[in-house]
């Protein structure tokens, strides 16, 4: 809530709007990631595989629980990170969606 995004334009400021996160669109970013990101530090609150993928579950800073996908890879499994690490989310700046809020 209320953080600034790279990469997106609201022309309508009078209502609210949301950021939309595609679980498999995020991604654990590491210190060297470029600026084609928006960031999110958080904390991983649970890990959970599910065959062919797993689940991380994600408290952000704001208190925001998000989840991301990642491939059950033997790459990807070596990177996890275990639950209570402090981690940075991203997605990229070609995947940020934000959208208004319906009103009736």
């Amino acid at each position: 809530a209320g953080c600034r995004l790279q990469g997106v334009k609201i022309a309508d400021r009078s209502r609210p709007h949301y950021l939309v996160l595609r679980p498999e669109k995020l991604d654990l970013l590491p210190g060297t990631a470029g600026n084609d990101w928006n960031r999110f530090s958080g904390r991983v609150r649970e890990v959970v595989y599910q065959g062919d993928s797993v689940l991380v579950s994600i408290q952000l800073e704001g208190g925001a629980l998000v989840n991301l996908r990642k491939a059950s890879d033997r790459s990807s499994l070596n990177q996890l990170p275990a639950n209570g690490d402090a981690v940075m989310l991203g997605v990229h700046l070609e995947d940020t969606l934000v959208v208004p809020e319906d009103r009736p």
